[in-house]
C-alpha cells in the first residue's frame, strides 16, 4: 500500500472511530442540555382538552393496489382507506384514495410519513374534510408528541388556521407500522388561496394593483415548480398553484416589501409595512416558533399566505419533529436564549423588533401562553399517558428508545424518559422566556445560524429550479 493510500485508510478509521464515539454520546459535538425536573402539575381542565384534545388512539388500515410498495415520494399509487375506533370497530366503509411518500430528511428514515389524496373532500375522526391529509411518522421525536404540542400552543395563541390532527396506528399492506399523526397541515388554506386564484389569474392584467393570493413556503431547498429568491437572498416556493407571470408579481412585491422593511425608521415605510402584513399573526408565529426553539424556523415549513384583499399572514405553523431540545447541532438544543429571533432568513422580524409597538404587541402576546405553561406541562403527561398502550407498539416495531436517532440531543432509552425530557425542557424554556422577554429588542449579536451548510446566499446549485 502506497503512502497517500495509508493516509486515506487512516483517516477513514479515524472517521468511522468519531462518528462512532458521537453516536454513543447522542450524536452531537456539545454536551446535552442539563435540566431541573419540572414539577409535576395537575391534569387540564375540560376547556383547555377542548382545544388541545389527548389521544384516542385510532387505526388507519391502507391497502395498496395489489400491495404495490410506495417508494419515492412523485408517484401515487392506488390504494382503499379504512378506519377503525380505538377498540377495532369500522367507522363506515372503505374509500378508494392515492398514496406516496412525503417529507424531507424524514423520507429517508425507516419509519416513513405518507401523504394520501382523495378524489372527494372527506372528514377524518372528527376533523374538517379535505382531500389531502399527511401522516407524520415521528420517527426522531420519540416523545410522540413535539408536533401536537405545537399545534396546542398556536391554538392557545388564536393562530389562525393551525392544523387539526389526531393520533392513529398505521396498518399498511397488512403491517403494522406504529403510531403516526394524521394531519390536514396548510392544505385549508391552499384551498381558499386557489378558489382565489382561478377567477383572479384570468382577470389579472398588467399594470393593476396587486392583489395575488398565494400561499408560500420559506424553502431553502426551492424544490417546487415555482420558486424564487429575494434581493435579500430569503427563499420561497409556491405552495398553492402558480405560473411564471405570477411569480414575477409576487416577487417583485416582496422586494418591495423588502424595502421597507430595511428602512422602518421611515414613517411612511412602516405604514406600508403595517397595511400589507399581519403583524399580530407575526408575533403569534413567532412566539410559538422562539418556546419551542424550532430549528427549521425561516429557512423551512415556514408558510406565508395573502387572500385578496388581505394582508400577508404567517402560517399555519408545521413542523416541530426538531423543536423543544430534540436538535444536537444547533443552540437550539438548549433552553437559554433567542433562537428564532436572531435567524438570518428572519432580519425583519429583528428589525420589526426595533419598533416599540411590535416589541410590545410580541411582549402582551407572551402573556396569553406564559400562564398556560403548566398545563401543557399537564398536557404532555396525561396525552403520553393516553398514548401508552400505542407507544409499547411502537417501539417494539421501531426499538429506538436506547438508540441515536438523529438529530437527537439525548438518548434516554425509555418512552418515559423522552417525555420526561421533553417536559422538563419545555420548564426550562418558558422560565427563560419569562425572565427575558421585557429584553426580546435588545439585539447585542449578529444573526447567527441561518440555512443548513451549504445553502447559504441566494445562488447555488439549486438556482436552475428558480423560474426567471
Amino acid at each position: 500500500m502506497t503512502g497517500a493510500r495509508k493516509s486515506i485508510g487512516l483517516a477513514v478509521v479515524v472517521a468511522v472511530a468519531v462518528a462512532a464515539l458521537l453516536t454513543a454520546c447522542g450524536g452531537g459535538a456539545s454536551e446535552p442540555p442539563q435540566l431541573p425536573a419540572a414539577p409535576e402539575v395537575a391534569v387540564p381542565p375540560p376547556e383547555f382538552l377542548a382545544t388541545c384534545p389527548l389521544p384516542d388512539v385510532a387505526r388507519i388500515r391502507i391497502e395498496t393496489q395489489e400491495r404495490h410498495p410506495i417508494v419515492d415520494k412523485e408517484n401515487y399509487i392506488p390504494a382503499s382507506f379504512q378506519l377503525q375506533g380505538p377498540t377495532g370497530e369500522p367507522l363506515g366503509d372503505a374509500v378508494p384514495m392515492k398514496i406516496r411518500g412525503r417529507g424531507n430528511t424524514t423520507w429517508d428514515m425507516p419509519k416513513k410519513p405518507y401523504l394520501l389524496k382523495f378524489d372527494d373532500k372527506i372528514g377524518v375522526l372528527g376533523m374538517a374534510a379535505n382531500k389531502k391529509w399527511v401522516l407524520l411518522a415521528n420517527y426522531s421525536d420519540k416523545s410522540l408528541l413535539r408536533n401536537a404540542l405545537a399545534f396546542c400552543t398556536a391554538r392557545l395563541l388564536g393562530l389562525a388556521d393551525t392544523p387539526q390532527d389526531r393520533f392513529v396506528e398505521l396498518t399498511l399492506n397488512g403491517d403494522d407500522l406504529g403510531v403516526y399523526q394524521v394531519t390536514n397541515k396548510a392544505y385549508e388554506v391552499r384551498d381558499r388561496v386557489e378558489n382565489q386564484g382561478k377567477d383572479y389569474f384570468g382577470q389579472v392584467v398588467s399594470g393593476q394593483s396587486f392583489d395575488d393570493p398565494f400561499l408560500v413556503e420559506m424553502n431553502w431547498r426551492l424544490d417546487e415548480d415555482f420558486n424564487f429568491v429575494t434581493r435579500s437572498g430569503i427563499a420561497y416556493s409556491f405552495e398553492s398553484d402558480s405560473n411564471a407571470d405570477q411569480l414575477r408579481r409576487v416577487r417583485a412585491w416582496f422586494d418591495g416589501l423588502e424595502e421597507d422593511l430595511g428602512d422602518l425608521d421611515s414613517p411612511e415605510a412602516l405604514a406600508r409595512v403595517s397595511n400589507a402584513v399581519d403583524l399580530a399573526s407575526l408575533a403569534d408565529f413567532y412566539l410559538v416558533n422562539e418556546l419551542a426553539s424550532n430549528a427549521d424556523v425561516f429557512y423551512s415549513s415556514t408558510y406565508l399566505y395573502r387572500l385578496r384583499g388581505g394582508k400577508l399572514s404567517f402560517g399555519p405553523v408545521w413542523d416541530f419533529d426538531l423543536a423543544f431540545g430534540n436538535v444536537d447541532y444547533k443552540s437550539s438544543r438548549y433552553p437559554q436564549g433567542w433562537f428564532a429571533r436572531d435567524q438570518r432568513w428572519g432580519w425583519y422580524l429583528r428589525a420589526l423588533l426595533q419598533q416599540p409597538a411590535f416589541a410590545e404587541m410580541v411582549r402582551q402576546r407572551w402573556a396569553v401562553p406564559a400562564p398556560q405553561v403548566p398545563l401543557l406541562l399537564g398536557y404532555i403527561r396525561v396525552a403520553a399517558d393516553a398514548l401508552d398502550a400505542a407507544q409499547r407498539r411502537n417501539f417494539v416495531r421501531w426499538p429506538i428508545l436506547d438508540q441515536y436517532v438523529w438529530p437527537n440531543s439525548v438518548v434516554t432509552g425509555s418512552y418515559a424518559g423522552e417525555v420526561d425530557f421533553l417536559r422538563d425542557w419545555l420548564h426550562a424554556r418558558a422560565q427563560w422566556m419569562d425572565e427575558n422577554i421585557r429584553q426580546v429588542d435588545r439585539l447585542d449579536a449578529e444573526p447567527g445560524e441561518g440555512a443548513p451548510s451549504g445553502s447559504q446566499g441566494a445562488v447555488g446549485p439549486w438556482v436552475s429550479r428558480v423560474a426567471p
